[in-house]
């Protein structure tokens, strides 16, 4: 293999990065096809292009070879491409899934397990990077938020209703909320809110690069300007483990279209798939306030830091059941957390808000219940981190 011995800081709309002779073979029919005005074609595969990165220049996009590199460290380089605002998609030997989630997690636009074709990896939909701020307005906070109950009954749907609503509460982009309900079997969100349940959103799971803005108002329950919800339950005999596969990339693309996603997360999912915390900002943990809620909630933050340690988690005590009722105090010592609201029993509020299909928030908006709520929203940090914005199919992105 002789790859061209371009310099690292001139500027081509495509680079290729590879490792092998296949590889080389594979990315001069990609050059070649791809309508770009020029391209350069140089070895040592992904770690190559993250080195050569930092030599200057302009990328648009960078065709890499995976090679040996272990996915820890293909992951890093992936994350040093994507700040320079090209794309970067990965070709490889490895056919291991998990190689496939942890690529396109750290900010890989695809990896494509070998054999592929140049038409393959042509066909693809991508996302490019626009300067920060250019495709949202200045101020606006991008967060995903997974509100997760330690125990049944704790009062997590609810909270997450209430939280959905209290951030939908404007007009402006800053405020465009979506509230998913990722309980494919018994979630209740569009049952608690007197709304159709939205197919749709097998749709969205299932193809995760098709999702835009189009896409969502075509799928998702478009409550009111600024609240959106994706809620839909599946037959028992359903086999869901395909389309549970979705949640990560589904959540990282409507990041992309919403300032904030409110998501009630059940346990259960990110044990099946701790790649679902990584598409999360903020974890909000619903404690009910007994032996069983905190030894459950001690558990399921080990497991929380060990995937994803960068990830803010707040405590939110719960007092909607009644149970043990363990001091505030020693629960967040127990959990080394800091306490970000206690969520007030208020059986009245809950029950008068359920029959009138509105969150407790909206319907009491000065009860210790929605105070509560705005304390928790007061306790997470803001994330202003700007997001890729759509631009189509890969051979136009160099037309």
């Amino acid at each position: 293999m002789s790859p061209s011995q371009t310099k690292s800081n001139q500027s081509h709309p495509l680079a290729a990065y590879v490792c092998t002779e296949m590889g080389a073979a594979l990315a001069r029919e990609v050059i070649g096809a791809s309508g770009a005005s020029s391209g350069s074609l140089m070895g040592g595969g992904l770690s190559g292009a993250a080195r050569a990165a930092g030599g200057g220049g302009h990328t648009q996009m960078f065709l890499t070879e995976l090679g040996e590199l272990p996915v820890d460290m293909a992951c890093d380089n992936v994350v040093e491409l994507r700040k320079s605002g090209a794309g970067v998609i990965v070709f490889g030997e490895d056919q291991n899934i998990n190689t496939y989630r942890a690529l396109r997690k750290a900010g890989a636009l695809e990896y494509f397990p070998m054999p592929v074709t140049a038409q393959d990896i042509l066909s693809i939909e991508i996302s490019l990077s626009e300067p920060a701020n250019l495709s949202r307005p200045v101020g606006t906070r991008q967060r995903t938020i997974g509100v997760i109950g330690t125990n049944g009954g704790a009062g997590a749907s609810a909270l997450a209703e209430s939280l959905g609503h209290l951030l939908a509460s404007g007009r402006d982009e800053g405020c465009r909320t979506a509230l998913v309900d990722a309980d494919l079997q018994f979630g209740s969100i569009a049952l608690d809110l007197d709304r159709a349940g939205t197919p749709g959103l097998m749709d969205a799971l299932e193809a995760p690069d098709r999702i835009d803005r189009t896409f969502l108002q075509a799928t998702m329950d478009q409550v009111t300007e600024t609240l959106s919800i994706y809620s839909h339950t599946l037959d028992l005999q359903s086999d869901i483990a395909v389309a549970q596969s979705g949640w990560p990339a589904m959540l990282e693309r409507a990041k992309t279209e919403f300032a904030t996603t409110v998501v009630d997360l059940p346990r259960s999912l990110i044990l099946q798939d701790p790649m679902v915390l990584h598409a999360l900002d903020v974890v909000v943990l619903v404690v009910p306030a007994g032996y069983a809620g905190v030894s459950a909630a001690v558990r399921l933050v080990t497991h929380i830091r060990s995937v994803h340690p960068d990830v803010q988690i707040c405590l939110a005590l719960s007092e909607v059941r009644k149970d043990a009722q363990l001091p505030p105090k020693d629960i967040a010592k127990a959990l080394a957390l800091e306490l970000s609201a206690v969520l007030p029993r208020c059986d009245a509020h809950i029950l008068r808000a359920q029959r009138k299909g509105k969150t407790v928030a909206e319907l009491y908006p000065r009860a210790p219940y929605a105070k509560a709520c705005q304390d928790i929203l007061s306790s997470i940090t803001p994330d202003n981190g700007s997001r890729p914005s759509r631009k189509g199919l890969f051979r136009r992105a160099f037309k």
